[in-house]
């Protein structure tokens, strides 16, 4: 598991990668570096709100725009006002300074387990998008997909019933992938993938090159 650590303080950051020392962590002391890392691939968040250079919210805020990767949040500020407002934009968890690094770390080891859970299998209606082989089934039917394929259900599964946009969409791919997508690319991706789920009950909806969303035949 891959972690960006956002933390200004460099004793804490350094006992937090110790007791972490088998992931892979990045830290960052700033927002600045904080934003530089933005592009790059994490599997956790864990972001300090009180930096010298702003407020871990605004980073936040804006990997929610597109990312669904958890995000725990570790701080010294105790008020109830900021506590909400962080859980508003769909963090894991609030913890507060200071805390006890082997409950710290028994947290990380549940939340990576829960978290590999539900992405290997997402299933809606009984249709199952399995991440970890790159396949949609449903009853007896089933469908290979692409690896950007793939990622581009997955994101629309984990968003369902709201709907993305293609930059949202592209950017989760590039994610995944590691390789950036053109316009041009990404509607091929999405012809070829709409074909592929004709056999199933549900279908992409929305703008082309604009925004889409999953509609369901149950619906």
């Amino acid at each position: 598991m891959n972690i960006l650590l956002i933390e200004d303080n460099h004793a804490l950051a350094s006992a937090i990668r110790d007791v972490l020392s088998i992931y892979e962590i990045q830290i960052c002391y700033t927002l600045e570096q904080a934003w530089n890392e933005i592009k790059n691939k994490y599997d956790l968040y864990i972001v300090d709100l009180h930096l010298p250079d702003g407020n871990g919210l605004d980073f936040i805020q804006y990997v929610r725009e597109f990312s669904s990767v958890p995000v725990i949040v570790i701080s010294n500020i105790h008020d109830e006002e900021t506590i909400l407002k962080s859980y508003s934009f769909l963090i894991d968890d609030y913890i507060e300074k200071p805390f006890r690094t082997a409950v710290f770390k028994a947290k990380i080891e549940s939340l990576e387990k829960r978290t590999k859970k539900q992405q290997d299998n997402l299933i809606i209606h009984g249709i199952r998008l399995d991440v970890s082989c790159s396949k949609i089934r449903y009853l007896k039917e089933e469908a290979d997909l692409s690896i950007s394929e793939c990622a581009i259900l997955e994101k629309l599964f984990i968003a369902w019933p709201n709907a993305l946009r293609t930059e949202q969409l592209k950017h989760f791919v590039f994610q995944k992938t590691g390789r950036e997508m053109s316009d041009a690319t990404f509607s091929a991706r999405m012809s070829n993938l709409k074909k592929k789920i004709l056999p199933f009950p549900f279908s992409m909806a929305g703008k082309r090159n604009s925004v889409y969303f999953l509609k369901f035949d149950e619906e």
